[in-house]
C-alpha cells in the first residue's frame, strides 16, 4: 500500500497529496509576489489554496494589506465569493449522508465568511504588530465603517455559532478574535482621546 493521507486507513485514493502540492505552490506564489497573488484572488472565484496562502501571509506582509486586502476580505464576507466544487473527500467534514467517506464527520462546511474574516484579523494583527496604526489609519477607518455589515453576515449564521462541538468552538473563537482585534486596533483611533474621570 502506497502513502496515503486520507483519514480512512484502507483508502488508497492519495487524498491530500495533491492538496499538499497545491498548498506549497500557492505559498511560493505569495512569497514571490504577494501583490500579484492578492490580485489573482480578487476575481470573485478565487483559487482556495492561493486564497488561504494570501490570508496566512497577510499578518506578516504589509504589502498585502496596503494593496487592498482588507477591502477584498470585507467584500468576500459581505457579498460572498464562488467556491470551487468539492471533490469526494471534501465532504468528509460537511455531509451527514452518503457512503463511508461522507459519514466520517457530521459537521457542515465552514461558512463562506470564515476565511476572509481571518484575513481581516490578520490585517488588524499585522498593523498592530507593525505599530503602524497611524500610517494605516485609512485601512482601519474602512474596516470600522464595514464592521456592522460584517457582523450582520455573521449574525445571519448565528445557528452555526450556538451548538456545542469543536466546529462551532472554532467559529466562535474566530468571531471573538475578530471582535477583539477590531476593538484593540481599529477601535484605537475612536477611543484614544477618551479620558476617564476619577
Amino acid at each position: 500500500m502506497g502513502p496515503t493521507l486520507c483519514p480512512l486507513s484502507d483508502c488508497e485514493c492519495g487524498y491530500g497529496l495533491e492538496d499538499n502540492r497545491k498548498d506549497t505552490d500557492a505559498q511560493a506564489r505569495v512569497q514571490h509576489n504577494p501583490v500579484a497573488a492578492l490580485r489573482d484572488i480578487s476575481n470573485g472565484k478565487p483559487d482556495l489554496y492561493l486564497f488561504q496562502a494570501v490570508v496566512n501571509a497577510t499578518v506578516d506582509v504589509p504589502q498585502i494589506w496596503r494593496a487592498g486586502a482588507s477591502t477584498l476580505y470585507v467584500r468576500y464576507i459581505v457579498d460572498g465569493y464562488e467556491r470551487a466544487a468539492p471533490d469526494h473527500h471534501s465532504s468528509l467534514h460537511s455531509s451527514p449522508g452518503g457512503d463511508v467517506h461522507r459519514n466520517l464527520s457530521l459537521t457542515r462546511p465552514d461558512p463562506h465568511w470564515k476565511r476572509p474574516l481571518i484575513g481581516v484579523i490578520n490585517v488588524l494583527t499585522g498593523i498592530s504588530n507593525a505599530k503602524s496604526v497611524d500610517q494605516d489609519s485609512a485601512i482601519l477607518a474602512k474596516l470600522r465603517k464595514s464592521y456592522s455589515a460584517m457582523c450582520a453576515v455573521i449574525w445571519h449564521d448565528l445557528d452555526r455559532l450556538l451548538p456545542p462541538g469543536s466546529q462551532a468552538d472554532c467559529l466562535r473563537g474566530t468571531v471573538c478574535r475578530f471582535m477583539a482585534a477590531m476593538a484593540s486596533t481599529a477601535g484605537h483611533q475612536r477611543f484614544k482621546n477618551i479620558k476617564c474621570r476619577e
